[in-house]
Parts: C-alpha cells; structure tokens; sequence
C-alpha cells in the first residue's frame, strides 16, 4: 500500500502524549482554536513530504520502529543508554532527525531558494541581462521534490556534535503536564539570551546550547552544554521539577518554538492553555529569517532561522561564573565548544 500521508512528527511520540492512543488535545497558533480530541493520524502529516519515492519515508520509519522501542524504555525506566553506546548515538540521531524533517523545515528551506531566485533575477533584470516583467519575478515560487533533504542528509552526518553535551531527564512532580507541537525539538541558549547576544543564532556546536525533547506528558530529554551551566539538582541524570512554575515556562519555550500547532494530552485543560499563551507574542514568520543587504543591482542574502529569544526563567540551572562575562565575538559563527571545532 502507497505511503501518500507522511508524518513529519512520529505518530509514536504523539501516542505518548494520548490517554487513548487514538487521539490528543491541540491548539491551533493561527486562530487560537482549542481542539480537546484531535485524531493523530490526521495530524503533523503532509503528502508526499518526503517524495514519491518511498525510500526516505521507509528508511524514516525504520529508525521510529527503534526509537520508539528506547524512548519507551526511557520513559519506564527513567534511565538514559549509556554515552556513545548504539542506543545513545541513535537517540542523538533521531533528535537531529525529527528536528530536520518537519513541515517548519521544509517551508524554511523553499523560502530560502524562492528568494534566492527573486532577488537573481532581479539583480539580473538591472543588469540588463533579463526581460522579465517585475510581478512576473514576485510570482516566482521554487519547491523541491523532497525539501528537507539537505536538512535530514547534515542530520545524519552531525549528530556527533552532541556527543560532548549532557544528557538528562526532566520529571516533573506536580500536577502539570508537557506540552509538544509541530516542531518537537527545541534548541535554546540561556546564556546568550541572559548576555543579550542577539546577533547570532543557536548553533549545535555554540557553547551554551541546550536542546529540549519532551516525549511525553510527564518527561522531557533534555541535553545541555554542562561547562557553561551547572545545576545542583542533578541527581544520576535526572532533574526533578518539584514547582509548577518551573513547567510553565519550559510550556512557553515549546509554545514560542512551536510553528502552527501545540499538542498535549487531553487532561490539559483549555484554561491552562490559553493562560500560557495570552501575554506571549507568537511569531514563525518566514520572512523574518531572511536578511538582505546592499543595493537592487548587488544583494547579499542571509539566513537565520527563527529559534526563541524570549528569556525563560529555568531556575533548575545556573551559568558558570567563570564564564558569565566571557567575550562574545560579533560574527556569525558565535564561540564554538571546542570539541565542536572539528565538525566546522
């Protein structure tokens, strides 16, 4: 049977999040829409994302099958695989993964080459080496066959470059739940939003990267440059979330990274929801990634993909005070871990 809908967030994880496996709660971004049972087979899917041909989406649900078997075994017995073991690394490479292959990725990577065309064009039209009618140019849409190939392909080559970050577990222990959304994964970095260091953005190999995974109601996979920020709840790499607080704004972080959707687990209340979201400014705007300079005649185009500024309160953690007020070069590759030095 043809594969037509492929799911960009696995169905298996959105089952973590269901009291019945069948459907979970979500809240639409655009119109504010609270949906208590949504069916998850109808959710996080698009046609043929990943092409006609079948391999990729084979090969994609191939490393579910066993992600969904360790995140499973993660959750019951609230231990990690043991660093640089089989397990560890596809976990690290799943995270990559299902970073990559979303929707929000894909119309990221379109937009990128759409006016990377518009803008040739036009430089050419100037220089008199093109005819073409300026809304003709404006009309201009590219879309790739598969369009986070390239996304999913550094995927699978970098997910090294989380090999020297700590790994640990959220729990929470009250009554609040995780949130997760159309773009599960979420990078952050606590210390560059605390220095105000707004001109570049979250690199994997930046010292003071951290990369939330919450993977089900009550856990979040959380991993984290442990020389820049030291926590003194870590107990055999777990952190305890005793205060509700404390899940309220790890929920703003998830609902600021999300793209069009939030989904949860159907006891979330409605209340809940619209209380995190209704001081919080939401905006994934794609044109907000791209940066041009210079004339009509000669322009340069850069790309910085949305990730949250937002300072969120994470009082589980504190920065390094020997590295608080290091200096932060002005470009756009940010300080590198070293360990990271090798993969750039």
């Amino acid at each position: 049977m043809e594969k037509k809908s492929h799911h960009y967030v696995p169905q298996f994880l959105l089952k973590n999040f269901s009291e019945n496996k069948k459907s979970i709660g979500m809240f639409i971004n655009s119109n504010s829409k609270f949906i208590k049972q949504a069916s998850i087979k109808k959710q996080a899917c698009k046609d043929y994302l990943y092409g006609k041909n079948k391999e990729i989406e084979d090969m994609l649900m191939i490393i579910e099958t066993h992600a969904s078997s360790l995140i499973r075994s993660i959750i019951q017995s609230i231990t990690l695989p043991k660093l640089y073991s089989e397990e560890y690394n596809l976990l690290m490479l799943f995270i990559l993964l299902s970073e990559a292959r979303v929707q929000k990725q894909a119309d990221t990577n379109e937009k990128l080459i759409t006016e990377l065309m518009r803008v040739s064009a036009k430089m050419y039209k100037e220089h008199g080496r093109l005819d073409v009618p300026d809304e003709a140019i404006d009309n201009l849409q590219v879309t790739y066959d598969v369009p986070n190939l390239y996304s999913m392909k550094a995927a699978v080559e970098l997910y090294p470059i989380l090999l020297d970050l700590k790994t640990v577990i959220l729990i929470i222990d009250n009554d609040r739940y995780f949130i997760t959304s159309d773009r599960p994964i979420v990078r952050y970095n606590y210390m560059y939003v605390k220095r105000n260091y707004k001109f570049n953005g979250y690199g994997l190999g930046n010292m003071g990267i951290q990369i939330f995974f919450p993977i089900s109601p009550k856990h979040c996979i959380y991993i984290f440059d442990d020389i820049m920020y030291q926590s003194k709840v870590i107990d055999e790499n777990k952190i305890v979330l005793s205060r509700g607080t404390y899940v309220d704004e790890l929920n703003k972080l998830f609902y600021l990274n999300s793209y069009k959707y939030l989904f949860f687990n159907e006891k979330t209340k409605e209340s809940y929801i619209r209380r995190l979201v209704e001081n919080l400014k939401h905006d994934n705007s794609l044109n907000k990634e791209l940066v041009q300079f210079g004339s009509s005649s000669n322009k340069l185009i850069m790309q910085q993909v949305n990730y949250v500024k937002e300072y969120i309160k994470m009082p589980f953690l504190s920065i390094n005070p020997k590295l608080i007020n290091m200096p932060l070069p002005q470009h756009t590759a940010g300080p590198i871990r070293p360990y990271a030095q090798k993969f750039y």
